[in-house]
């Protein structure tokens, strides 16, 4: 089978959950290995857009208080949300990516190891400890440390995360507070390289299921891994994908890919929120847009703007607004809308207002 641009943007939008949802926020977050976190109302956005039957609010916080879904730094450096399972393997693939504690670590390693030991004993024996109860502990171990000292403090947060000793727990504006490993999993970590190399091993067997078809330039990019070591680690395991060439580039996808099973379901509309995990997976953006939406949509500073998709075609970005019990929708076209469109677009913005608990809705295009 020979793969083209409308294949390729049909099989990512069924395998990432838009055109065939998934059954369950769990599975939802599962088969798309985290879902970005930095803005934790986006995080919740792209879930609500994947899964089938509708949640709510109350669905996620269930799931947050039962701590089967956790916060931590993975993939680019960045907050996501995962499932228990996926942040294990997330500590062994970027433990060795976290340079930033070492270098602080240098500067007094006697008061820092005091410190990092008075959180770990602090967690087991709380099982789950506020940003405010480490504050208190950098500033009765801090020696040579201060809490305003730039980045110092906020790195203990990802090198936790990362060592895979806590994990974040979803909150919503942001994260307050962290659960000790011991509450979450009876997984003992031990940081080895043969245990990183089979991390990223299987996050590339998921990336080429829920991400497929893509190249593994795209696997680079939304992993952070470096090109030689995943090419290395690609070449064991290359048999348990199909290629396909388009375009002078090669794409994988997990063999279970049917062309058959693709849906053609037409005016399907979708916000999808900022930082979607369909629009910050991929090295190469021509797939879906052209250039100059290109620079609309990715701009500086990492941000992705949320995206208004309407039968497998960006027609512009959007963004909202929250004012009492109404909830203000704001669309930036790149694209004329019918008549048509605008009544998917009204449906669509009805539903995630009941999402957001509001009771009225107001929309504007410019």
């Amino acid at each position: 089978m020979k793969l083209t641009r409308d294949i390729i943007i049909k099989a990512r939008l069924t395998n990432n959950g838009l055109l065939k949802p998934f059954s369950s926020i769990h599975e939802c977050v599962d088969e798309l290995c985290g879902v970005q976190g930095q803005l934790h109302i986006a995080t919740e956005i792209a879930v609500f857009n994947r899964v089938h039957p509708s949640i709510s609010f109350h669905d996620l916080d269930k799931l947050y208080k039962e701590h089967k879904l956790v916060k931590g730094w993975g993939q680019r450096g960045t907050i996501h949300m995962y499932t228990i399972n996926d942040w294990i393997h997330v500590s062994q693939v970027y433990f060795y990516k976290n340079r930033w504690i070492p270098k602080m670590r240098d500067k007094n390693s006697e008061q820092f190891d005091q410190i990092v030991s008075n959180m770990r004993k602090l967690g087991e024996e709380k099982k789950v400890i506020s940003k405010r109860e480490i504050e208190n502990v950098v500033t009765q171990y801090n020696g040579d440390y201060s809490i305003e000292e730039p980045h110092f403090q906020y790195f203990l947060f990802p090198f936790h995360t990362m060592s895979g000793h806590f994990a974040g727990i979803p909150e919503k504006p942001h994260t307050k507070h962290y659960i000790h490993h011991s509450q979450i999993t009876d997984t003992t970590l031990k940081h080895t390289k043969e245990n990183r190399n089979v991390s990223i091993q299987y996050f590339m067997k998921d990336y080429f299921r829920g991400y497929g078809p893509a190249t593994l330039a795209d696997f680079c990019h939304w992993s952070g891994v470096k090109k030689g070591l995943a090419t290395t680690l690609f070449d064991e395991i290359k048999d348990e994908f199909t290629a396909y060439e388009y375009m002078n580039r090669t794409y994988y996808s997990d063999p279970s890919f049917d062309i058959e099973t693709l849906s053609d379901k037409k005016n399907q509309v979708f916000l999808l929120g900022k930082f979607d995990p369909l629009f910050v997976c991929y090295s190469h953006k021509d797939w879906i847009v052209n250039r100059e939406e290109e620079l609309q949509i990715w701009q500086s500073s990492a941000r992705v703007e949320a995206i208004l998709l309407i039968d497998n075609k960006v027609y512009g970005t959007w963004r909202y607004a929250m004012k009492g019990k109404t909830m203000n929708f704001t669309f930036f076209l790149f694209h004329k809308l019918s008549d048509t469109k605008k009544k998917k677009i009204e449906v669509k913005a009805k539903k995630m207002m009941k999402f957001f608990e509001k009771e009225n809705y107001t929309i504007e295009y410019q």
